[in-house]
Parts: C-alpha cells; sequence; structure tokens
C-alpha cells in the first residue's frame, strides 16, 4: 500500500519519485492528489530545484483547467512510488506536462504543488478518509516492480 497524507487544509498529497532520463535528473516530489488532472504535471515550485533545463524542454502542450488555459512541455518519464507493505518500488513511465516558471516570482503557476493526475491514480484504488486521517493508494498496475514482493 502506498501512503499519502493530508495537508493543513486538507489537500491530500503522496510523496513519489520523479526521473527524467533525457536531462539525467532524478528528484523526490510530494504531489497533490489530483482526480481532475489527465496528466501528471510537474510545476516549477518542483522543477525550479530539480535543475530541469527548461529552456531544453519540446513537444509544447496546451492543458485547459478552472484557471483556463497553460502552456506546458510534454516530457518522457519515470515515476516510482515506495509500496511499503510489500515491500516493492512501483514504477510508472509516462509523459509528464512540465511548466516552465512565470517570469512573475508570485504567479501561480510558481506556488502550486505538481498534480498527480489519472494517469497514475487510474492504476490505483483509493482510500480517502479525511475524518480518520486515511489516504491509502492499494496499486492494481505498474509497468515495473522491483524489491522484496
Amino acid at each position: 500500500m502506498i501512503l499519502g497524507e493530508f495537508g493543513p487544509t486538507g489537500q491530500p498529497f503522496v510523496e513519489g519519485f520523479l526521473t527524467l532520463p533525457r536531462f539525467g535528473i532524478t528528484r523526490n516530489i510530494t504531489f497533490l492528489v489530483d482526480t481532475g488532472a489527465h496528466a501528471t504535471c510537474i510545476h516549477p515550485r518542483d522543477g525550479v530545484p530539480a535543475a530541469i533545463p527548461f529552456d531544453q524542454l519540446e513537444a509544447p502542450a496546451t492543458s485547459y483547467g478552472v484557471g483556463g488555459s497553460a502552456t506546458y512541455f510534454r516530457e518522457r518519464a519515470v515515476l516510482e512510488f515506495v509500496d511499503g507493505d510489500a515491500r516493492e518500488i512501483r514504477s510508472y513511465e509516462v509523459d509528464v506536462l512540465i511548466a516552465k516558471p512565470a517570469t512573475d516570482p508570485m504567479h501561480s503557476m510558481n506556488r502550486i504543488p505538481s498534480l498527480l493526475g489519472r494517469d497514475i491514480i487510474g492504476r490505483w484504488r483509493m482510500v480517502y478518509d479525511r475524518t480518520e486521517g486515511i489516504l491509502e493508494f492499494t496499486v492494481k498496475s505498474a509497468d515495473s516492480v522491483q524489491g522484496d514482493g
């Protein structure tokens, strides 16, 4: 089971590892679990500390949300999550959407967390019980599994 936690105002988070093979980057990221996001999105709040070379991003894609549209860049990635009960690492090879930092440091794009979208959480079963502080994910499928299992 993969365990998540609730933030101070109840937002659901889960820890994972992002690897961008083209850039040789691996980084721990706290993802906001977003059932409304069709794809996992990496925002500048995580991309800047990870030293993503934003000027080398290719394959622009427009994403539409509550706040309107935004331009992201599609990049092949590996996402990994620790399944503590099984003592395994569950891996997913997906295209993530990466947002470049906005020039205004106070712009919301620079401050929002990265989103874990349905490309991953659609492959899990989620137990979401904020009243009991339970946020658990049972993996139904993964691209690869490593560990004791």
